[in-house]
């Protein structure tokens, strides 16, 4: 089994108040400061690379993960160079909104092999109106500056992930020329949360067309350019896939089962968007062994359930493009996985246009793409 842990080294304490943040619509506190124990990072480290294969990428998440300050992260290779075992590589990963990057930190990266991505969701208007600090201020300048310290420092820098909304909606154009002015590698996430007091979406969720034609604005920009400098992940897997190769994304692979995120206490989930609910919660690796955790009949039932696919879905041209889109939005959307995703109608539109754009370009009949 290949197993991506995802870990969070602080609880859900972040220095930004997204307005989209889910726990500022379910009044649940996002400044508690709970950091992970050495004895459980210990452990964890220990358990994750027992059960590992000879590769292992920690992905180090949050809340916003370089509060829990560089000492931590010294411990962190300090536990990993103890518990490595004979040819096994191990890669690091941090998702940082940026604010918090300074130049010891990225040294220390850079040093190490981590890799940073950085969250920002476009210009300044845009990024300060929707991810202030806690102070409420606005946060584009600081991310830009700890963006420019990771370019030259020559650091391994992961791209940029920015979260789209309904206010991002009708500026794809201003975004993707930002992004494409400013940065080689990035990729568009749509808002679509559902706020558990409520039941309903949070007010910044995007409707599935709209995020649909947004992606399609951001493909024919993307298209026209033609600069094989520029890559934008979601795009990149899905025209891989319509040409014949394999996606890479989790949420077009139907590989959930592959991810577990652990919580600063130990705690076991799936990915992160499952972590904190209740009904998700494996076991706790200070309780546990996780070999037995991930052998148990809550997991395996995840696991089943997480991949299921209906009829529908094996019947449907673009099921290897698509395998029912995200777990975690099927689960959300409709409280159950076994649902089609609601982005379903919204992905094959997507879909429909990067492959009439290919095949317009493509002579003749070209074997390795896609038949729908």
């Amino acid at each position: 089994m290949v197993i991506n842990p995802i870990l969070f080294p602080v609880s859900t304490s972040c220095n930004l108040r997204c307005l989209y943040c889910f726990h500022r619509e379910d009044h649940t506190p996002i400044s508690e400061d709970f950091l992970m124990s050495d004895a459980v990072l210990s452990r964890v480290t220990s358990e994750l690379l027992k059960v590992g294969p000879n590769r292992v990428r920690f992905i180090w998440h949050g809340g916003e993960p370089l509060l829990a300050g560089l000492e931590f992260y010294k411990k962190v290779v300090y536990f990993q160079e103890k518990y490595r075992g004979e040819n096994q590589q191990i890669k690091n990963a941090i998702q940082t909104n940026g604010t918090l990057l300074t130049p010891e930190y990225i040294e220390f990266c850079k040093e190490h092999g981590f890799g940073v991505g950085v969250s920002i969701d476009g210009p300044e208007w845009l990024q300060n109106y929707q991810r202030p600090s806690a102070s409420g201020k606005g946060t584009f300048q600081k991310v830009m500056d700890g963006i420019n310290l990771l370019t030259d420092s020559r650091a391994k820098f992961g791209g940029i992930l920015a979260v789209v909304t309904r206010n991002s909606l009708p500026h794809s154009k201003e975004l993707y020329e930002f992004m494409r002015g400013n940065f080689q590698s990035f990729d568009f996430l749509p808002c679509f949360e559902i706020a558990q007091r409520t039941k309903n979406p949070i007010s910044l969720s995007v409707d599935h067309i709209g995020f649909a034609n947004f992606m399609i604005d951001i493909f024919d920009m993307w298209f026209e350019d033609d600069d094989p400098s520029i890559r934008i992940r979601t795009l990149n897997d899905i025209t891989k896939v319509l040409l014949g190769g394999k996606p890479s994304l989790c949420r077009y692979s139907n590989t959930c089962p592959n991810f577990i995120s652990i919580d600063y206490n130990g705690d076991v989930y799936p990915c992160d968007r499952f972590a904190g609910m209740k009904e998700f919660k494996f076991g706790n690796i200070m309780e546990t062994p996780l070999e037995e955790i991930l052998n148990g009949s809550e997991y395996e039932k995840f696991a089943r359930e997480a991949t299921f696919l209906s009829e529908e879905c094996n019947r449907c041209p673009w099921l290897p493009a698509c395998n029912n889109y995200c777990a975690y939005h099927r689960y959300i959307g409709n409280g159950k996985f076994e649902a089609k995703s609601r982005f379903c109608a919204a992905q094959k539109r997507v879909m429909e246009h990067i492959y009439k754009r290919i095949k317009e370009m493509l002579p003749g009949d070209y074997p390795h793409l896609l038949r729908v």
